[in-house]
């Protein structure tokens, strides 16, 4: 294992517990950012479901064209594509010697129950829990650039000002009304989630109406707790 770790670069001791984790959100709860965070300092590989769904699209892979035949028609990715997806991501990176985070999958009790039949079964369950009017605020005020595709957000990293803050526009699924459709969505799927996890996982909540800097204190200190124990 301590070879491994080496060749992967990470920063984290030979003998250092493997971290396994599903990290839980809603819209705008910062689980990108928090999976950056967590991967850094413990040496773990981020696995996003729609950045890896999209890198398979955009390389052409033969996986890749079978999830557009789905998505090009507005239909659900199956489940069995996803965790094929998962498979591939995690084999190439070597994630079963360093761990791994899981950010955006599981979304379902059927697919918490496939990722454990495959064998993906996390060491630690993390629900970043921020309040609908704190999601609905942050989203609201997000902007993207049609031009350069950059996105910003008009409290956290404003678009400069002049002809780019001008042309930015609101993304349609980031007004407010629809903001809360999609929140009612994400306390539906996170039921169906915690009814299928809590048999056998502990899910911790974090707070996450704070500073970014502050939730990950928490996370950091939780995931250190476990290596302790371990």
């Amino acid at each position: 294992q301590g070879g491994d770790l080496a060749a992967m670069g990470c920063c984290v001791s030979a003998d250092a517990p493997v971290h396994r984790i599903v990290l839980l959100g809603g819209p705008a709860a910062g689980k990108g950012t928090q999976a950056a965070m967590i991967c850094d300092k413990f040496g773990l590989h981020h696995f996003s479901s729609g950045d890896a769904i999209r890198e398979e699209i955009r390389a052409g892979t033969d996986l890749g064209r079978e999830i557009e035949t789905y998505s090009s028609s507005g239909k659900l990715v199956p489940d069995e594509l996803l965790v094929r997806v998962l498979d591939r991501h995690l084999e190439k990176s070597q994630a079963a010697t360093t761990g791994w985070v899981l950010d955006g999958i599981p979304r379902t009790g059927d697919q918490v129950r496939l990722l454990e039949e495959r064998g993906y079964v996390p060491t630690v369950i993390l629900l970043i829990d921020v309040p609908e009017e704190v999601t609905v605020s942050r989203v609201s005020r997000r902007r993207s650039d049609p031009v350069t595709g950059n996105s910003y957000h008009l409290e956290f990293n404003p678009p400069p000002k002049g002809e780019v803050a001008d042309r930015c526009v609101q993304r349609a699924d980031d007004k407010p009304d629809i903001v809360q459709q999609r929140f009612q969505t994400f306390n539906k799927e996170i039921a169906e989630i915690e009814a299928s996890y809590t048999k056998s996982h502990q899910i911790h909540r974090v707070d996450g109406a704070r500073d970014r800097a502050e939730i990950f204190s928490d996370i950091a200190k939780l995931l250190e707790q476990q290596e302790k124990a371990n």
